[in-house]
């Protein structure tokens, strides 16, 4: 009995040079195990070769594009060595692979921290809502709204962004002298602090877009091919439907490069403990006492990492309802390549629910399951106990590493062939 070898091997032959007619190829059960064989087969080296060239390191090129905030946090060790700079990238990485609606989730809650801090310094300068007499009446200029915008939403990346409502507050709910002695403290330095913040922040946006075009241009130019062409591989609709399945990296790249990171932990650090030492300097000596902030070194789970927005609960302020609805576009991101995966699975040989479906819906399966659980967590473990939640890691390693193991065996063609007695799609 011949042995099975691939899809188009088994079309070949069984075409012998004729051209191919429309539509599927349909064979019976008898010629199916003559001319095709029976057990496993594997492409060629080089058919292998050219699949993972075009079609798997692109998949990690888009994830070299996500900006990542390399929080190297020393918790982690291992037998006395800190693991923490790399740790947290396997983190960060294994969490965006077995939890894309997390990972975007908090990543558009980071984004939403701007908008309320942007609202928040409206108010301070009196624009967008009637001027309250008891409020203290400070003139800031555009310009130093803009770059005071920019250093709050630095510090709030600490302690889940406790330090911003101690740098604001006194500019908004204290006395007129309070206020006005506030804002002479800080005003300048707010120029040299935002610059530098801005000139370190990357935001990857340039290759983000020549990653996500090469990424795409690929898959639309074979989806053409197999539409036009009766000799384009057999196995493209499944590796086409795996890739349509990681759709949602391009709202994650998207969504990563608009919020942007530095190059490591202390980079923000230096530049905003300047920023308060100086604010100090300048405050008289009682209000320096009461109105201190002391930044402790960055840390992935309470603000450093902006896919790991936690906590949900005893959040400071407790979680709004705009936060909540920013769950959906996440869902959504997530949900739709799914979708559209499944159905190009359900459509193309062989029809119906099948490997590739059940694969697809596994995946989709997996990536909610991890959800819930670290939802859970979040909920479940006190503020203080935040870090144990981060070591969450090593299950999404395991999931991310057999995710991947999947993802790779579809690329490498090993295909079981299956044939009913009655005529099928083959």
């Amino acid at each position: 009995m011949r042995q099975f070898v691939s899809i188009d091997d088994c079309r070949a032959r069984h075409l012998n040079g004729t051209s191919p007619a429309l539509g599927p190829l349909i064979i019976s059960y008898e010629q199916c195990r003559e001319e095709c064989g029976v057990g496993y087969g594997k492409y060629p080296i080089w058919s292998v070769v050219s699949a993972l060239t075009d079609w798997v390191i692109p998949l990690f090129l888009l994830l070299g594009n996500i900006t990542y905030s390399k929080s190297a946090s020393k918790v982690f060790r291992i037998w006395g060595w800190n693991c923490g700079p790399w740790l947290n990238w396997v983190a960060v990485v294994s969490h965006l692979l077995v939890n894309p609606i997390d990972f975007l989730w908090n990543l558009a809650l980071k984004l939403d921290s701007g908008r309320e801090i942007k609202e928040r310094i409206d108010r301070i300068c009196g624009i967008g809502e009637r001027t309250d007499p008891l409020r203290p009446q400070i003139s800031i200029q555009p310009v130093e709204k803009k770059y005071l915008c920019g250093i709050c939403y630095a510090l709030e990346d600490f302690e889940h962004g406790i330090h911003v409502e101690t740098l604001l507050r006194p500019l908004e709910g204290s006395s007129q002298d309070d206020a006005t002695s506030h804002w002479e403290a800080i005003s300048p330095l707010l120029e040299s602090t935002a610059r530098n913040i801005a000139g370190d922040r990357r935001h990857n946006k340039f290759h983000s877009v020549l990653a996500i075009t090469v990424y795409g241009k690929d898959v639309f130019v074979a989806l053409l091919q197999s539409y036009v062409d009766q000799n384009f591989p057999y196995h493209m609709p499944h590796t086409l439907a795996l890739r349509q399945l990681y759709y949602w990296l391009f709202c994650a790249i998207i969504w990563s490069s608009a919020a942007g990171g530095f190059a490591d932990q202390w980079s923000s650090h230096a530049f905003l403990a300047e920023f308060l030492d100086g604010r100090l300097r300048n405050l008289e000596a009682a209000a320096s006492r009461r109105d201190d902030i002391v930044l402790r070194p960055i840390e992935p789970w309470d603000g450093g990492n902006y896919s790991w927005k936690y906590p949900k609960r005893g959040q400071k302020p407790q979680m709004t309802g705009r936060q909540k609805v920013l769950l959906l576009p996440a869902i959504a991101a997530v949900a739709l390549p799914v979708a559209i995966a499944f159905i190009m699975s359900w459509y193309t040989p062989t029809t119906g629910l099948g490997n590739r479906g059940i694969v697809e819906l596994s995946f989709a399966g997996m990536w909610i399951v991890n959800f819930l659980i670290t939802m859970w967590g979040s909920l479940l473990l006190p503020e203080e106990s935040l870090h144990q939640l981060f070591k969450i890691y090593f299950w999404n390693t395991f999931w991310s590493l057999g995710s991947l193991y999947v993802l790779f065996g579809a690329f490498q063609g090993m295909l079981l062939l299956i044939c009913s007695i009655s005529d099928t799609p083959c």
